[in-house]
């Protein structure tokens, strides 16, 4: 089913009810398909409140313009009536705006939530390089004692290489005399 065929279906009619004029409500607009359309978008941008039934529109489509409904009808309309006696567009108004009002504030939760995420990993990073800084200077501390310590091995070994070469230089120069 195409688009054209979904908008060849749709139907509207637009219902009149003056009390002191009517003996019961009258079809003062009725379309099929784009007139349909139009009749509902004039119905919005007016604040005349929408109901939808499908087979009420079928039927009421074949009524002429300026025809009241019959009474075969009566309960159905009393029913849409009855269902905009309690429609208050006021309340549906600050339902919507409560509702977009907290899609706005879980999506700034999510954002917050996810700055927090990032936060705390950025946090646990430092750290760890922290700790791995740490760990790298006490290795290096401990690294040099050991390396002093081979020195002054190595130094007393140079020291002791020394005085051995010259006890054995002064044992061989008394040799020699």
């Amino acid at each position: 089913m195409s688009q054209y065929d979904d908008v060849m279906n749709k139907k509207a009619v637009a219902l009149r009810y003056d009390e002191n004029k009517d003996v019961a409500p009258v079809i003062v607009a009725s379309g099929l398909g784009y007139m349909a359309e139009r009749i509902v978008e004039m119905a919005n941008e007016n604040g005349v409140p929408v109901y939808e039934d499908n087979s009420l529109a079928t039927v009421l489509t074949q009524l002429d313009l300026g025809t009241a409904i019959p009474e075969e009808l009566y309960q159905a309309i009393v029913d849409i009536y009855a269902y905009f006696l309690r429609y208050n567009p006021e309340k549906i108004r600050e339902k919507k705006e409560a509702e977009e009002a907290a899609a706005r504030a879980a999506a700034e939760a999510e954002e917050a939530e996810k700055e927090a995420e990032e936060a705390v990993a950025e946090a646990e990073a430092e750290e760890a390089a922290k700790t791995a800084g740490r760990q790298s200077a006490r290795g290096t501390r401990e690294a040099r004692p050991k390396a002093v310590g081979a020195a002054r091995v190595s130094g007393a070994g140079q020291a002791r290489a020394k005085k051995s070469s010259t006890r054995g230089e002064g044992s061989r120069g008394r040799a020699s005399r």
